[in-house]
């Protein structure tokens, strides 16, 4: 088995639906420019662009229709390859940032008094 390094950083960046900044779920991808969003997310931003033109949200690459974007349910796979369930990886994500957050706030306070 071939093994391959892979820049954790940039992992999570991919994973990441770029309009609500959560890990990708039910994946759409655009065909023009291969930008990955949330199936619902994206749904949301081309209903409110119904009354003009609907664009890519990160490279203003044209929709004319839906038909523009394509289910991705292979990226899904790598997701749940990658994290396991989702609701338990991001509810870890949020206690560790309460935590980090907790702790910065009484550095702070220390440095205060």
């Amino acid at each position: 088995m071939e093994t391959i390094e892979v820049n954790l950083d940039e992992l999570q960046q991919l994973t990441r639906c770029p309009i609500c900044w959560g890990r990708l779920r039910h994946t759409k991808m655009v065909k023009k420019c291969m930008h990955r969003f949330c199936g619902e997310c994206i749904d949301k931003h081309l209903r409110v662009a119904k009354n003009q033109h609907a664009e890519c949200p990160l490279c203003n690459a044209h929709l004319s229709c839906r038909r523009e974007m394509i289910e991705d349910p292979n990226f899904d796979a790598l997701i749940v390859a990658l994290y396991g369930s989702l609701e338990e990886f991001e509810a870890e994500e949020d206690k560790k940032l309460t935590e980090s957050t907790s702790l910065y706030l009484e550095e702070r306070k220390r440095e205060i008094a």
